[in-house]
């Protein structure tokens, strides 16, 4: 039976009762319970699988988990149950497209498959980044003028006029609607005045807000998107759903933010896998979301550039990519800061492993852990970005893909832990004329020559598609 979205929400009102303390024990219980019964285990030896029959069990074993355990809601102390009939005959109601932009700005986010040819769709995001007032625009242009990227994220405006950022306030009102204006002129700027917005303000955390950002005279389009964050794990509660109940009513673009936590309570690769591909049903059916920004990351690395982190990331695309059209955009967080030989290997790491697994869209991406302020820059996300076209237009499949993944993880495995900082955007970029500096043009040339050595052809790039 399809559940819909009022349906939802009586049970988010009168399903069960559940301490979040019990419900939490559940969720650990039931995904080491479900990763023996369907024999779901992590190969530190194989980064990128190509066991079909292994995606098709984690996509078993995540619909068992979530008809078992359900949807928490945190308010109401109540659990939304659902059963097996519902999550299937409801997340094969999805989109298996959704278009971002308008004019000729335009882009369609498309429903691809394992070792698919079609080019990833390709968001450039600096959401997370915190960035002071007076860089804002340019830093946001910076990555708008990137024609690889089909839209853009919002980084955290960390200030307004002097002022701290803060939510629940009247200052989160003030600061995120000058976001959003001037994310809109930055893309304007870039020559792309109508280009996607993923996200209008990283700061706007509250429903008031969003419904006030939705007026087009701040610089919302209807094919924007707007990001609705489960809580880890399993977990909702009613601000996010009033979110949701305001716009599946104005049309725009929904999106599912998941981000399950590889050592928290779901437990280690195998069982975070299981609650992941749940996460995305949970987005589908809970937040009618239209796509789905999954980013788990490592507990004590904040990262998803690790191996188990890596394989992860390859059987949760396969699994969905197999099995259903809910849209994947898979989101990159690297443990090291740009400008570093190890930052740049884990994006092409990330690109490559996500887009041979299935992934729709990439969402890239968080750098430095996501926390130290502007210690992101865009020749990452980049390098990210060609290295998935490369990958789906010279058709490699996911053994030479693991291939080239596995040698560029083995070098910067001995890092983890102790990984550079980087630099700042305005040390690796002429923030006047918003270009890299010759360093840094010259590091991501020796790392594009040392992956054309391991089988990357850059000259498919000049193919138009």
């Amino acid at each position: 039976m399809f559940v819909t979205y009022q349906e939802v929400l009586d049970r988010a009102e009168n399903g069960p009762l559940m301490k979040e303390s019990e419900f939490d024990r559940l969720v650990g219980k039931k995904a080491k319970e479900l990763t023996r019964k369907y024999n779901i285990k992590f190969d530190p030896g194989t980064i990128v699988p190509d066991d079909d029959a292994l995606a098709d069990r984690l996509f078993e074993a995540a619909v068992e988990f979530i008809v078992d355990v359900g949807v928490y809601v945190c308010d109401s102390e109540r659990v939304i149950k659902l059963t097996r009939d519902e999550v299937l005959e409801t997340i094969a109601n999805v989109r298996s497209q959704v278009q971002y932009g308008r004019n000729k700005d335009a882009a369609i986010a498309r429903k691809r498959s394992v070792e698919d040819t079609l080019d990833p769709f390709i968001i450039f995001s600096p959401v997370g980044n915190p960035v002071p007032e007076e860089l804002f625009e340019a830093f946001i242009q910076h990555y708008a003028q990137e024609r690889i990227t089909d839209a853009i994220f919002s980084p955290v405006l960390t200030s307004y006029k002097g002022r701290p950022v803060k939510s629940d306030v009247a200052s989160e009102m003030e600061a995120s609607i000058w976001n959003l204006k001037k994310l809109r002129e930055a893309a304007r700027i870039a020559g792309r005045p109508d280009v996607g917005i993923a996200n209008w303000a990283s700061t706007a955390e509250k429903t008031d807000v969003i419904i006030a950002l939705a007026d087009p005279a701040f610089g919302s389009i209807i094919n924007d998107g707007v990001l609705c964050a489960a809580i880890a794990e399993m977990k909702v509660d009613q601000e996010r759903l009033k979110k949701v109940s305001y716009l599946v009513q104005k049309g725009f673009i929904i999106e599912g933010l998941l981000g399950p936590l590889m050592g928290g309570y779901a437990g280690g690769p195998a069982e975070t896998a299981i609650c992941h591909v749940a996460h995305h049903f949970l987005a589908a059916i809970v937040y009618r979301t239209d796509i789905n920004v999954g980013f788990p990351i490592h507990i004590n690395y904040c990262c998803n550039s690790t191996p188990e982190m890596l394989w992860l990331t390859a059987v949760i695309n396969q699994a969905l990519a197999r099995n259903c059209n809910i849209l994947k955009l898979s989101n990159m967080f690297n443990h090291a800061g740009p400008n570093t030989e190890m930052c740049m290997l884990e994006a092409a790491c990330y690109g490559a492993t996500a887009t041979v697994s299935g992934t729709d869209a990439m969402d890239l991406g968080a750098l430095t852990m996501n926390r130290h302020s502007l210690r992101w820059a865009v020749q990452e996300p980049k390098m990210a970005a060609e290295v998935g076209h490369i990958v789906a237009r010279m058709g490699l499949t996911r053994k030479e893909v693991n291939e080239i993944v596995t040698a560029c993880v083995n070098e910067n495995k001995p890092l983890f832990g102790t990984a550079p900082l980087g630099s700042q955007w305005t040390e690796c970029y002429d923030t006047e004329r918003l270009i890299p500096t010759p360093e840094y043009v010259e590091l991501r040339e020796r790392i594009k020559g040392k992956l054309q050595k391991m089988g990357l052809n850059w000259s498919v790039l000049r193919v138009e598609r």
